[in-house]
């Protein structure tokens, strides 16, 4: 029961991000606003949405903390949740209803700010509730990020419906938003908040894959490596190792997810300035953009126990999104549909992939690893589709395909970074280094 509530925040997030891409020209119409101030809206909505995340980062450490020294919590995670859904109710209605900028932005803001504490509260609260079962949390954590997707693929058909049957407005859709929201806040308190654990042991040896010859250091059961020594050399490694694949995984999500937001976005006003399309239209493909990334990601949710790594998915994924997005420099619909469409799949579960590949090479997940990749991916969203906004606002319209495709290839040269220094060929010629310089070392001080 609680997994199902947790599954419609997440729809409803979703629904309330794939709403906005198709309701550009609906609010430019309500509220006179051109494409370059409704594009500093979304950089505004972006801007909350990473205050949000940091807030909830921040409020899961009191928490910790709190459950450490055995003082009773007064704020409950799910009475946060309700009263940050209240608010997205609040604001969804605001902005399908209003006429007047400025509450358009406001609403914007204050929305995206409740989407930063909701989605990062859910990947955490999984991880608290499942801590104990890799496989169950590997699971859950990609049937939330799918049933994301399945609320984006809804709400620009609603938007769509919207646009046909009420004369251009698009107040209903955010309307239905609403009162679902609404809705999970009033039963999210009735739901008992899971157990606050005072420390994350998520075990590098509950990962099936973890690789059998790595030195694993579980957190709970043993103390911290000691620092290298003649007899330990490979720590140095693991080391290199941990810090490059971590900062591949945060150059992918950001770019991932700026990527996934900037087509969310800027789909439908580069189909209808560019492409002479209709507003329904682009709003139908929108919604089929979200389509194909809800079938990547509940086929990500079926699978990801099967697979024995994370690492083919990640380039599979990332050469999706190149081929996709050289298809957008074309102004044809067909291609303009394929590289929609390949995008959608190229991105669909880079991101819960990359959350699971750390503990599959024994890298514990820590609260704080796990909130700075989430800001890191909530920090694409907010700059990649801004810095499309300025394109379009200049009537640069044909930057939408080509920084698409120059943001995944930089992606794809770190994510190769990362995968050869993960390489035990690579970890065993810095093992041999460090050995190296530590004799040097040792000799020079039994010289002296």
């Amino acid at each position: 029961l609680k997994m199902m509530f947790y599954c419609g925040v997440m729809g409803i997030n979703g629904s309330l991000i794939g709403a906005f891409g198709p309701s550009m020209d609906g609010f430019q119409r309500a509220t006179g606003l051109g494409l370059g101030v409704l594009g500093a809206s979304v950089l505004q909505n972006r801007v909350a949405k990473l205050s949000g995340a940091v807030l909830w980062g921040f409020y899961a450490d009191w928490l910790q903390r709190t459950a450490g020294q055995g003082v009773a919590v007064w704020l409950q995670p799910h009475a946060l949740l309700s009263a940050s859904l209240l608010l997205t109710g609040i604001a969804c209605a605001v902005v399908g209803c209003t006429t007047n900028g400025f509450a358009l932005q406001a609403g914007m803001a204050v929305a995206g700010f409740c989407y930063g504490v909701t989605d990062s509260a859910m990947q955490l609260l999984v991880l608290w509730t499942w801590q104990h079962d890799a496989r169950r949390t590997r699971l859950y954590i990609a049937l939330i990020n799918a049933l994301f997707t399945v609320g984006a693929f809804i709400s620009p058909m609603l938007v769509a419906a919207s646009v046909h049957y009420v004369h251009g407005s698009v107040w209903p859709a955010f309307v239905v938003i609403a009162l679902l929201a609404l809705l999970e806040a009033a039963i999210m308190p009735l739901l008992s908040s899971p157990r606050v654990p005072c420390e994350l042991k998520l075990r590098a040896a509950d990962y099936d894959t973890v690789a059998q010859d790595e030195e694993i250091f579980p957190i709970a059961d043993s103390q911290p490596p000691a620092p290298p020594t003649p007899s330990n050399p490979k720590d140095s490694s693991h080391g290199l190792r941990d810090s490059a694949v971590m900062l591949s995984m945060c150059t992918l999500c950001f770019f991932a997810n700026g990527c996934e937001h900037t087509v969310a976005t800027w789909l439908s006003p580069y189909g209808t300035a560019e492409c002479a399309l209709s507003e329904e239209l682009m709003a139908i493909m929108t919604s089929n953009f979200w389509t194909t990334m809800s079938v990547g990601r509940l086929a990500w949710a079926s699978f990801s126990g099967l697979v024995p790594s994370a690492w083919p998915a990640l380039f599979l994924n990332t050469f999706v999104c190149i081929g996709s997005s050289a298809m957008l420099l074309s102004r044809q619909e067909g291609m303009l549909w394929s590289g929609a469409v390949g995008i959608g799949v190229g991105v669909s579960f880079t991101f819960p992939a990359a959350i699971t590949l750390p503990p599959e090479l024994g890298i514990v997940m820590t609260p704080r690893m796990l909130m700075v990749l989430q800001l890191v991916a909530s920090f694409g969203e907010m700059f990649c589709p801004f810095l499309m906004g300025v394109g379009f606002a200049s009537r640069r319209y044909f930057l939408f395909g080509g920084m698409l495709c120059a943001w995944q290839i930089f992606a794809l040269l770190m994510l190769t970074v990362g995968w050869v220094l993960s390489s035990h060929k690579i970890q065993g010629l810095a093992s041999a280094w460090s050995y190296k310089v530590l004799a040097v070392e040792l000799k020079a001080v039994n010289g002296s």
